[in-house]
């Protein structure tokens, strides 16, 4: 597995990755994830619905969906994923909801080569135009559920007291919030609140909170801090424990993440 952060594509981070065993951790990412799947099959779930992709696949996941990615079968599983930021890149907010599977997309091919040039680092100042220009044209093409399938886990409708509960954990990055300290600032009850929770976010609060916390590791990796301190940054109980989490929820370790191209 391998990372790029092409120097003339800013807010995009492409992943090549190829594996037959490695399970990935129900996540999410703060950014919009593209995949071209090159190889093998993968069964996901995605806001409640299970669905399949194959060689030739493209997979759209928008930002704060929780999935997973794991292969089917003996075979490989290999992909390109692009994770695009929402605040530069064109794309739509999640509804109505895309159909996250596009099977024979004409458009395929021209993410491939793509990939390859980016991936190869032999990029140049019109790389992110490429980008752009294949994006618009992708998006605008791309089919739509027919049920709006994506908007929150289910469709499950959010009440205002989750929304804040949410930015409590995204704030407090440094520590593990309880939930019994949840539970006494919304004025909830805790097993109502993790039940609710976990419907409209798809995660139970701690689960949410430590996907919140390994986003900012990612953003403190690039900036180039060292590992032990960004576990100790973001209050993992010690080095062991932040690199084990952060390889179930995006697939290398801390050092390989961090020496991306």
């Amino acid at each position: 597995m391998a990372f790029w952060r092409p120097r003339y594509c800013p807010g995009l981070e492409l992943r090549r990755a190829r594996y037959r065993r490695h399970t990935f951790a129900r996540h999410w990412h703060s950014s919009w994830s593209l995949g071209v799947v090159l190889e093998g099959e993968t069964r996901f779930e995605l806001s409640g619905q299970g669905w399949q992709a194959v060689a030739g696949d493209l997979v759209l996941i928008p930002p704060g969906v929780v999935h997973d990615c794991n292969p089917c079968g003996s075979a490989a599983l290999g992909y390109w994923m692009f994770y695009l930021a929402p605040a530069l890149w064109p794309l739509p907010e999640p509804t109505p909801a895309w159909q996250p599977v596009w099977s024979a997309s004409p458009h395929f091919m021209a993410l491939h080569q793509l990939a390859n040039y980016l991936g190869g680092e032999q990029e140049d100042a019109g790389s992110g135009t490429v980008l752009r220009s294949l994006l618009e044209t992708l998006l605008a093409q791309w089919p739509r559920l027919t049920v709006d399938g994506l908007c929150r886990q289910n469709g499950t409708r959010c009440e205002p007291w989750l929304a804040q509960v949410a930015h409590q954990l995204a704030c407090e990055l440094t520590r593990s919030v309880p939930l019994a300290e949840l539970s006494a600032s919304s004025g909830i009850s805790a097993s109502h609140l993790n039940r609710r929770f976990a419907a409209c976010y798809g995660l139970p609060p701690h689960r949410y909170q430590l996907q919140c916390r390994l986003d900012a590791a990612k953003c403190l990796l690039r900036a180039g801090q060292g590992i032990s301190q960004v576990a100790h940054t973001l209050g993992f109980s010690d080095q062991s424990h932040f690199t084990r989490w952060f390889r179930r929820c995006v697939g290398a370790t801390p050092a390989r993440y961090q020496a991306g191209h």
